[in-house]
């Protein structure tokens, strides 16, 4: 298994996150556990900023909370400076409360209900329309109320990446987005930039999310500016551009991260070349890295229940979680590393690890070596700061697992771990 960030073997041969034991981790806050080490994601948020940034062009990093969001987390993203992106009524509400600035919020969804939209003017934030409709109820809103806000327009640039099919969102059947090619897209675009209520400030198009090559990118910005272009020949002079996120991460060996400092900087240096050579002038260029930032900063600390040996000879790990805290694994085949992390002794062996709930597609790793586990050992699974917390359930009535953020030998509730009475609080009697 990789270790990320602060996570390391002790001298007693167990693993520790942010100068904290897993079994001292274990014994105060419980297992299933997400466990988030607070300095590597300050040290990537801090990255994210210095490298997408530019002396000629305003380079805005804008969290996509949806991988990872908390009240504490988002206090943490405010802290950094960067902007956040949100893709539900609840999540906009989330961050509110946490008192982010609300100049940098950028609403998302391809379904938003009137209550979203007028939330969203209510609070301030910017909004990512998906389509005519939905720019049809914003705009009839702001005509009722007033009031002004800060829209883009999401398209789909048809760009076809390498990855799964759930999470490739830019082909043309997309339901997110409009197709840039059709000329109803550029009608609306005429529209929306003659609304006195709805203030146009770009396009965005987001291509996809874990993507290792960078040709694509650097594709969606051409054919985005080439639109631009055509748009200004209209009398159209849009100065801001959102590009997305979609940056891949390491799971397990075989995946190939781009080298992210790197290509950040040649991808804003890429749109201020683009936007000067089509003499566009822009005044700003957004990212919405999200799984890129939390994903190798969080892990998930279980405890074993025993070891069953079938008559196949698979050979399985019982852990005390499962698909209820994530569900990656049986949603997208996503596959993950682990290792005992409580001792290192032993022989290596191969290894299903299978979680606890009624259902046969519950199982986190298919096939994986581990170190001689045992009941009542410690498991650890790396990188699963992205997509877990977020996505996990209730199902089987499993309780939701604590969230705690480690740094410098010291720990911190985030989130409480779920009791039995979180269960049914809201059911109501016969």
């Amino acid at each position: 298994m990789k270790y990320h960030g602060t996570m390391k073997r002790n001298a007693k041969g167990a693993i520790e996150v942010g100068g904290i034991s897993v079994q001292a981790l274990a014994k105060e806050f419980g297992t299933p556990l997400y466990i988030y080490d607070q300095r590597l994601l300050e040290e990537t948020l801090s990255m994210f900023k210095a490298a997408f940034s530019h002396d000629k062009i305003k380079g805005i990093v804008a969290y996509a909370s949806k991988a990872f969001l908390t009240i504490g987390m988002a206090q943490l993203v405010n802290q950094f400076g960067l902007s956040i992106d949100v893709a539900s009524g609840g999540e906009l509400y989330t961050v509110f409360k946490a008192g982010f600035p609300m100049d940098r919020v950028y609403f998302h969804g391809n379904n938003k209900t009137p209550e979203e939209l007028e939330m969203a003017l209510d609070y301030g934030c910017t909004v990512i329309l998906d389509n005519a409709m939905e720019a049809k109820c914003l705009g009839d809103l702001a005509f009722e109320k007033k009031k002004s806000i800060q829209v883009y327009l999401r398209v789909n640039p048809g760009i076809d990446v390498l990855t799964h099919d759930y999470i490739k969102t830019s082909k043309l059947d997309s339901k997110f987005g409009l197709n840039i090619g059709n000329e109803k897209t550029i009608d609306l675009i005429q529209d929306l930039n003659e609304d006195p209520y709805l203030m146009l400030k770009g396009l965005h198009a987001h291509i996809g999310s874990q993507i290792f090559q960078t040709e694509p990118f650097f594709e969606n910005v051409n054919v985005l500016l080439e639109t631009y272009v055509k748009l200004k020949e209209k009398g159209i002079d849009l100065k801001h551009l959102n590009v997305g996120g979609g940056f891949g991460v390491y799971y397990t060996q075989g995946d190939t991260p781009m080298d992210l400092p790197s290509f950040l900087n040649k991808l804003i240096d890429h749109v201020y070349q683009q936007s000067l050579f089509h003499e566009l002038n822009l005044e700003s260029v957004s990212i919405e890295p999200g799984r890129s930032i939390v994903s190798n900063a969080g892990s998930t600390l279980y405890t074993v229940g025993g070891i069953k040996h079938t008559d196949s000879e698979k050979t399985y790990v019982f852990i005390d979680g499962g698909m209820s805290d994530n569900p990656r694994v049986a949603l997208y085949q996503a596959e993950y590393e682990a290792e005992i992390a409580n001792k290192d002794a032993g022989e290596k062996g191969n290894y299903a690890i299978a979680g606890k709930l009624c259902e046969s597609g519950d199982i986190l790793s298919h096939k994986i070596a581990l170190r001689n586990p045992e009941a009542n050992d410690l498991l650890l699974m790396s990188s699963t700061g992205a997509y877990t917390f977020s996505m996990s359930s209730n199902y089987n009535r499993m309780m939701r697992p604590a969230v705690v953020f480690v740094k410098d030998g010291k720990a911190k509730l985030n989130v409480k771990r779920q009791t039995l009475a979180d269960l049914v609080v809201g059911d109501l009697s016969l």
